[in-house]
């Protein structure tokens, strides 16, 4: 069992819902994009291999340019605007999130399908797959625009753990410029509450400079 194998026949079942969904197979970075007014949405695969086990997180992102260009412009470099494990993201609508939840699932190994080459069944492991594609779509739905975007990094009381990014410093970009974009009315809150985490936090002193940099920015006339 070859994790080739495995990638090529999620992607080859997955070909009538990437064509019926508008999404090119991208079988380079085992994935399915497509590009809708201004963003790409995609449903994507990290993978561990060793031995005769493999491990699969799926994940589903989206990324908006005018967010990461600006990102770009202070030198700070953004993976996505907003991007969740789909296992995460199915349990925090089921049962809610606390801060906890993403970590007690990588210990209980509930945020991956597990492949075995003892019990491969290529066709369990696409249903496995396939029961995860109406939250990728609700996904998708639920972050159409950039003020989407900000609700979900901005909405009071603005939590610092966050599931849809990678961690304090893309949350406080993402959030401040997503404020700045729709012109949130708590953009001063928004922008204060995020400088005192950048000034606060253990980051890396590129970082606070970026976001230094960022505030200049968006200030302009």
């Amino acid at each position: 069992m070859k994790i080739n194998d495995v990638r090529n026949a999620i992607l080859d079942k997955l070909s009538p819902f990437a064509v019926n969904n508008g999404f090119k197979v991208i079988k380079g970075r085992f994935a399915l994009e497509r590009n809708v007014s201004g963003k790409k949405d995609a449903i994507w695969f990290t993978y561990n291999s060793w031995g005769d086990e493999i491990h699969l997180f799926p994940y589903v992102s989206v990324d908006f340019s005018s967010i990461k260009s600006i990102c770009s412009l202070c030198g700070f470099s953004l993976n996505y605007c907003a991007f969740i494990n789909l296992l995460l993201f199915r349990l925090i609508l089921t049962v809610g999130f606390n801060p906890d939840i993403r970590w007690q699932m990588q210990v209980a190994n509930e945020d991956r399908i597990v492949v075995t080459e003892d019990s491969y069944n290529p066709e369990d492991v696409y249903n496995q797959v396939n029961n995860l594609l109406e939250y990728a779509i609700g996904y998708f739905n639920q972050i159409s625009a950039i003020s989407d975007v900000d609700r979900i990094y901005n909405e009071r009381p603005i939590s610092r753990y966050n599931p849809n990014c990678s961690g304090l410093d893309t949350h406080c970009f993402i959030g401040l410029i997503s404020a700045w974009l729709s012109k949130n009315p708590d953009y001063d809150y928004i922008e204060a509450f995020y400088k005192t985490i950048i000034e606060k936090e253990d980051l890396r002193a590129e970082t606070k400079s970026a976001f230094r940099l960022l505030i200049e920015l968006l200030h302009r006339p």
